[in-house]
């Protein structure tokens, strides 16, 4: 009885009843779990409870599509995708920490995928941003061992990417770990060269990139020793290159130069400091006049 309450509850995408009637039956009768399994392949539940995740997502009901989603980890717990669906509902909900460790169960199991053997690997673009929005928020929460090591195992699936280079960069200063400048030194060439390979519909995203890694550097100098001359001058390098010769459209680039130039009372005399002011000021007017785009 219980696996046909199990089996109607699950055509009814009523994940949640399922499950407890799932749960039920294996208690009364363990002989029946390859029962329901066999109903779960044959009826592609997995398939099903994802794509209602994601349709719960797209309609704003965030609890509703994480209880799709624990069901999806239930049925299929060795697949990366449930856990960082489940990660984007608790980020919506503003549970950071707790999306943080969805986010590296996924990047976890996304890893891993390929010794498990038995699922077809998503595409390399869906596999970077897994691994890019999932450390930077472990990062954003300061579970810097995790982000640490979720970094890795993305560099290791791919090397050279810039995105993660940054986060990994940006987890070795905030541990205090000596490899950062070493870090950092990487980042900016490998931001460098992926901006001079990037074909026309990429070169923006790589100048943004590359403006961004630079500015980090700079930052990194600026307050790694604070403000020891020798790591200024390195600082001031890397901070006006990446506004003066990259992109000096960069928001974050403009906010770091300009910030970088007040503490270290610069003046307008000099006519760079005066175009970052500038530049600065026109950033920070459009942010307070413009309205805020509601996103649908």
């Amino acid at each position: 009885a219980y696996v046909m309450l199990f089996w109607g509850y699950a055509q009814l995408l009523n994940f949640e009843t399922a499950m407890e009637y799932y749960e039920k039956a294996i208690e009364l009768d363990p002989g029946t779990r390859k029962e329901m399994e066999e109903i779960i392949v044959e009826f592609e539940y997995f398939r099903l409870a994802q794509q209602e995740a994601v349709k719960a997502v797209n309609a704003h009901e965030y609890e509703r599509a994480l209880a799709y989603a624990r069901f999806a980890e239930e049925l299929e717990p060795d697949h990366f995708q449930s856990y960082y669906i489940a990660a984007e509902c608790l980020r919506l909900m503003g549970e950071y920490e707790e999306a943080a460790r969805k986010y590296y169960l996924s990047i976890q199991k996304l890893y891993n995928m390929p010794s498990v053997g038995r699922f077809t690997m998503p595409d390399e673009k869906t596999q970077r941003t897994v691994y890019f929005v999932g450390t930077a928020t472990i990062a954003e929460v300061n579970l810097y061992e995790e982000a640490l090591d979720a970094c890795r195992m993305g560099l290791e699936r791919f090397p050279g990417y810039v995105k993660l280079e940054r986060t990994l960069a940006r987890v070795l200063y905030e541990m205090d770990d000596p490899g950062a400048e070493e870090a950092y030194k990487t980042l900016i060439a490998n931001a460098e060269a992926a901006f001079n390979a990037a074909p026309a519909e990429e070169l923006e995203s790589a100048r943004d990139d590359y403006a961004e890694a630079l500015s980090d550097a700079g930052v990194y100098y600026i307050t790694r020793n604070n403000l020891a001359f020798d790591d200024l001058v390195i600082a001031i390098e890397y901070l006006e290159k990446a506004f003066f010769e990259v992109d000096p459209n960069n928001e974050a680039v403009v906010k770091d130069l300009y910030l970088t130039y007040n503490t270290l009372k610069y003046t307008e005399d000099d006519p760079k400091v005066k175009a970052v002011a500038e530049k600065y000021q026109a950033v920070s007017y459009t942010h307070l006049t413009l309205p805020t785009k509601r996103i649908v």
